[in-house]
Order: structure tokens, then sequence, then C-alpha cells
């Protein structure tokens, strides 16, 4: 399966087992195909291992896709003019809301990262 279709069918069971009993979901989870199941358990690793990357009790620092993904979710793919001087402020908090350690996120790394999904088309200045 490749990646964007195990997300779908992982978004698809978990709707499907809001508010279940766990015996529906035992039945359910026997229904489900094992290369699916293989690929939960592969994205869990994964997750795993990126959070604790860096050892139990200290927080990572954020890469660059991170801050990507940080500021596709501040401004949700379009940004107002007025909203830049806040940009790198709503940015780093989000960041810390997920955990990482921004102490080395400077303002000049959010703005080089926003130019270039500017240049991407992924995010529009209005």
């Amino acid at each position: 399966m490749s990646g964007d279709s195990s997300e779908e069918a992982f978004r698809q069971i978990d709707g499907e087992m809001s508010g279940k009993s766990v015996r529906e979901m035992v039945d359910y989870l026997d229904s489900v195909p094992r290369d699916v199941l293989e690929d939960v358990l592969r994205y869990e690793e994964e997750f795993l291992r990126r959070e604790f990357s860096r050892g139990r009790g200290k927080r990572r620092f954020p890469s660059n896709q991170d801050i990507a993904e940080a500021i596709m979710q501040v401004t949700g793919g379009v940004l107002f003019e007025a909203g830049l001087p806040e940009l790198y402020e709503l940015v780093k908090k989000r960041l810390e809301e997920e955990g990482f350690d921004t102490s080395f996120v400077g303002e000049r790394r959010v703005v080089r990262i926003l130019n270039s999904l500017v240049k991407k088309g992924v995010v529009k200045i209005v």
C-alpha cells in the first residue's frame, strides 16, 4: 500500500470505530487485512522513533519540514500581509504546543521557509 492510501485507511478505520465497544473493535480488527495492520505498525514505529529520537525527557528541535507544517497549520495556506509580523511568534507557539524545543528557531529561518513555500505555490500572500 502507498503512504497516502494507508493514511486514508487509518482515517476511515478511526471514523468507523468511534463509539464502538471493545468487542466490536476486536471483531473489526479480525476482519482487517494483514497488510493494513502491518502498515499501521510500521507507521507507529516510525512515529515513535521520530518522537523520541533524542532520548527520553529531551524535546526535539524542529526540522524544516516541521516548521513548514506549522506555517501551513497557522496560515491555512493563505497569509495576509498584515499578519506577517505575528507569523514568527505564532509558528513558534505552535511548535512548542507540539512539544518541540524552539530555542534555536530564528525569525530568519521561519521567513526563509515561508519564502520557499510561497515560491512553490503552497502558501499565498494576499
